[in-house]
């Protein structure tokens, strides 16, 4: 058996575990907003609280939720991965997904991003490196790095220094060393 098997054991084993187990009285169901209350409270909800996507530290890579939303609300020619945070390439999560989800969390976030342009004022369509139709802010400029993978310039100015790099394949950008210039504020 292994550790997780052997912790598994220790707690259903436990006094303390067996008496919570047993004094357990039916949660009524709550809305979302009291549901993340209790769980930032430590307090017992009526189910597990579902963020996904709702900070930076919680949000998915395009390709996954492209695939997350056609699997689970069937296959749509039209959809197209809404790229609100371009560093780590997060794709935004629709109403229709959300509620399929049952999500509890909506995030609420600013339009700038390290790469200098802003992600609330027009959108064009592009394609990421595995195919996947995005949706991307107007000021996405990206060139080609020589060896397939892309170069994000600064401000969505292609003449301006390159500020982040995708290999080829790649999933999201890492940050490339930039000197200080005229336009960093």
């Amino acid at each position: 058996m292994g550790i997780l098997g052997r912790l598994w054991q220790s707690l259903r084993q436990s006094p303390s575990t067996q008496a919570a187990c047993t004094a357990h009285t039916p949660l009524v169901p709550v809305t979302s907003r009291q549901r993340l209350q209790a769980i930032l409270d430590h307090k017992p909800a009526d189910r597990l609280c579902v963020d996904l996507g709702a900070g930076f530290q919680t949000g998915i890579c395009a390709s996954p939720l492209y695939q997350l939303h056609q699997r689970l609300l069937g296959p749509d020619a039209g959809y197209r991965v809404r790229i609100h945070e371009p560093y780590q390439m997060l794709g935004a999560i629709d109403e229709p997904l959300a509620k399929t989800l049952r999500l509890d969390v909506i995030g609420v976030h600013s339009p700038g991003t390290m790469f200098g342009f802003r992600t609330d004022k027009g959108w064009k369509h592009g394609t990421s490196m595995q195919g996947i139709p995005l949706l991307l802010p107007e000021d996405f400029v990206v060139s080609d790095d020589g060896s397939g993978g892309w170069l994000i310039h600064h401000g969505g100015d292609p003449d301006a220094p390159p500020r982040g790099h995708i290999p080829a394949g790649g999933f999201y950008f890492d940050t490339l060393p930039t000197p200080p210039g005229p336009d960093d504020d």
